[in-house]
């Protein structure tokens, strides 16, 4: 990606698995339509003129630092920048905002774009500029809208203040996807939040934050969204990484009361009932689960083998009682 120089931990070996698979089904939400200001900009943002063709690395530490990380355009360049491509790639500024415990959320069209500007986060934008053959890609940073006079501001390049028409902005936005995202510190939602952008932002850096930062994120999802079974799931599973197993325990009984056949909070919660010695409920919700449909159904082979591996423990632990059982008899019998 070149730049235009100048301006311009599981509870059981499945739990990723039934992660992923389940927030592949997070229910649609209806979330309304912003009410677009006459006029937002965000002049407190910080501003890292870029160094040649590091655009991107510039736009990285603006968004970075804004959202409360102590970091700089240079000491970003090492993680996001590629001397042999002249610039970044999308899949390394991503990578680079997780690495950094921050939630990088995807910004989607322009009305998405200047919600997030006027609850104050300023967005990353890729860009296509110049006319063929001299094109280049670029990274800025959208900071302002003027809805009355149709411009947007932008940190960019060496410009701290780079005003752009808005029909121009588009037509170099255009070209890339329309590709943007905020960085949200855990525990923080965008403006108009969408619950499936959101978990699966969040579950793509869960590698990178901490329990309690995981627990942050998924417990404002819950609040959020507390009809979506799919944010009980997943902060049910943190709250297990934390040993917090009464509360994990809740968060995945409620995800089963909004889904009855939530096959990822019905397996984790059979596991946690039969390591805390309750391995007859934990069949029993098993064997009830199994006895209907499951969601995603392509789980119920995982969800026979918990049930046949807690039903084999039972029949060894009953026969090792048993064993117990005759042996004391046999001593009392022959003192």
């Amino acid at each position: 990606m070149t730049c235009r120089s100048g301006a311009g931990r599981p509870l059981s070996g499945w739990l990723a698995l039934l992660m992923s698979l389940t927030l592949a089904g997070c229910a649609h939400l209806q979330t309304s339509q912003p009410t677009l200001p006459t006029a937002v900009e965000l002049t407190e943002t910080p501003f890292f003129p870029q160094r040649d063709f590091e655009c991107g690395p510039a736009a990285l530490a603006t968004v970075l630092r804004a959202s409360g990380v102590p970091v700089t355009a240079d000491g970003l360049s090492g993680e996001v920048y590629l001397p042999d491509r002249r610039g970044s790639l999308q899949a390394e500024m991503l990578g680079a905002t997780r690495r950094h415990h921050r939630i990088a959320y995807p910004v989607q069209g322009m009305a998405d774009l200047v919600a997030q500007l006027q609850a104050g986060l300023p967005v990353v934008v890729l860009q296509r500029l110049g006319a063929w053959p001299l094109q280049t890609w670029h990274y800025a940073v959208a900071i302002g809208f003027d809805s009355m006079r149709r411009e947007l501001v932008l940190r960019s390049g060496t410009e701290r203040r780079l005003v752009t028409d808005l029909d121009r902005f588009l037509r170099s936005w255009k070209p890339g996807g329309n590709w943007a995202f905020v960085a949200l510190p855990p525990g923080q939602l965008p403006a108009q939040p969408d619950p499936q952008r959101y978990l699966s932002a969040v579950a793509a850096a869960e590698s990178s934050l901490t329990v309690s930062q995981r627990v942050a994120a998924y417990r404002q999802a819950t609040a959020n969204w507390p009809a979506l079974a799919t944010a009980h799931f997943a902060l049910g599973n943190s709250l297990h990484e934390q040993h917090m197993y009464a509360t994990a325990e809740a968060s995945w009984r409620m995800a089963i009361v909004l889904q009855p056949g939530h096959a990822g909070a019905i397996n984790n919660l059979a596991e946690l009932l039969a390591r805390s010695g309750r391995r007859r409920e934990a069949l029993t919700v098993l064997d009830r689960a199994l006895a209907g449909r499951l969601e995603p159904e392509s789980l119920r082979p995982v969800l026979q083998q918990t049930r046949r591996d807690l039903a084999g423990s039972e029949s060894s632990a009953a026969g090792r009682m048993g064993a117990a059982q005759r042996r004391a008899r046999g001593s009392t019998a022959h003192p």
